[in-house]
C-alpha cells in the first residue's frame, strides 16, 4: 500500500521552481515603488553647495577668516553627521568625503583599489541604482 503525505515537502527543486515567481515579484515591486523622498526634504545637497561656495570664498582671501571658517566647519559636520533621506543626499555625502580629502580618504588599499570602490559607488549613486 502507498501512503503519500498530503503536506507539501519544500525541497530544493521546489525552491529552484520558485525563483522565477520571486524574481517577477521583485520586478513588479520595483515597478510600483513610491518615489523616494523629495529633494528639499534632504538638507545635504544644499549643504554640499553651500560649503562648496564658502571653501572657494575662503580660498580667496588672503588671509583666513575665523567667522567663514567657522561656518565651514559647522556645515562639515551638519553634512558628515545627517542621514541622507535620498539618493541625492548620500551622493552629496560621497561627493564631500572625495571632493579635497580623496588623497587623506583613499589611496590606502593596493593599487587604489578603494579609489575605484568610492568612485563606482559615486556612479551607482548617480546612476540611480535601486
Amino acid at each position: 500500500m502507498n501512503i503519500r503525505s498530503t503536506e507539501k515537502k519544500i525541497n530544493r527543486r521546489s525552491i529552484f521552481a520558485a525563483i522565477p515567481a520571486l524574481a517577477a515579484t521583485a520586478t513588479a515591486a520595483h515597478a510600483f515603488k513610491m518615489p523616494d523622498t523629495p529633494v528639499q526634504d534632504d538638507p545635504i545637497p544644499n549643504w554640499w553647495e553651500q560649503w562648496k561656495a564658502l571653501r572657494d570664498d575662503i580660498n580667496k582671501l588672503d588671509d583666513g577668516d575665523d567667522t567663514l571658517e567657522a561656518e565651514l566647519h559647522a556645515i562639515e559636520e551638519k553634512i558628515c553627521t545627517t542621514q541622507p533621506k535620498t539618493m541625492a543626499g548620500a551622493v552629496a555625502q560621497l561627493e564631500y568625503a572625495l571632493d579635497d580629502f580623496g588623497d587623506y580618504v583613499t589611496g590606502n588599499i593596493w593599487r587604489d583599489l578603494d579609489s575605484k570602490l568610492f568612485a563606482n559607488l559615486l556612479g551607482a549613486l548617480k546612476a540611480g541604482v535601486a
